[in-house]
């Protein structure tokens, strides 16, 4: 007998990751309440906490989905006039200190910058791509347990050690080239005369 696919919608699949991903544990909903007074701040804690967990950095409140503070505001049982957000920069400063001791992850510093300026400047002289260079120095902040810079801040870290090591690269093959060499690469991108159009063209 042949065994019935049962179908499951992509909607389906993707609620049962959600759920996954941002359900408090009550281990963590302790560590919140334990560390907090009065619902708001707890709910501001969760909400940061899961979003660290997730993300690796902390993203600024107004850009986390409204789908994921709603669900955890539910989830919580929590009144829905209670909105994510802090009076007091100082109470923010004292939650992100105290979810990075709690995932023991120190925050990104000098020394993260010069571990990853050292991954991949090494990595950039046998890759290319951003996208992979991008991924060694998080393989490395995550292997020394370190917080992620923003995507932003990461990618012209990047950009600039890629563009740098490159430029390394092109000199040393230029430097072993003879100067009638070198004269006969100029004039393949000089445009002919009449035709308008250069050798490499």
């Amino acid at each position: 007998m042949k065994e019935r696919l049962i179908p499951v919608s992509n909607v389906t699949i993707l609620h049962l990751n959600f759920k996954k991903t941002y359900t408090p544990t009550s281990t963590e909903i302790a560590f919140a309440r334990s560390n907090t007074q009065g619902d708001k701040n707890f709910f501001n804690l969760i909400v940061l906490l899961k979003s660290f967990q997730r993300l690796g950095y902390f993203p600024n409140l107004d850009q986390i989905p409204q789908d994921i503070t709603n669900y955890l505001r539910d989830y919580l049982k929590l009144s829905d006039n209670i909105d994510v957000g802090y009076a007091r920069s100082r109470t923010l400063y004292r939650h992100k200190k105290e979810i990075r001791a709690y995932f023991q992850v120190t925050a990104f510093d000098k020394q993260a910058r010069h571990l990853i300026s050292e991954a991949v400047s090494s990595s950039a002289s046998v890759m290319d791509n951003p996208a992979d260079l991008i991924n060694v120095a998080i393989e490395m902040l995550v292997k020394d347990r370190y917080e992620l810079p923003g995507f932003n801040s990461l990618n012209r870290l990047v950009c600039r050690l890629r563009t740098r090591v490159n430029h390394q690269l092109f000199s040393q093959v230029i430097q072993q080239l003879d100067e009638k060499y070198r004269t006969y690469l100029d004039s393949l991108l000089e445009n002919h005369p009449v035709h308008q159009r250069s050798p490499y063209k």
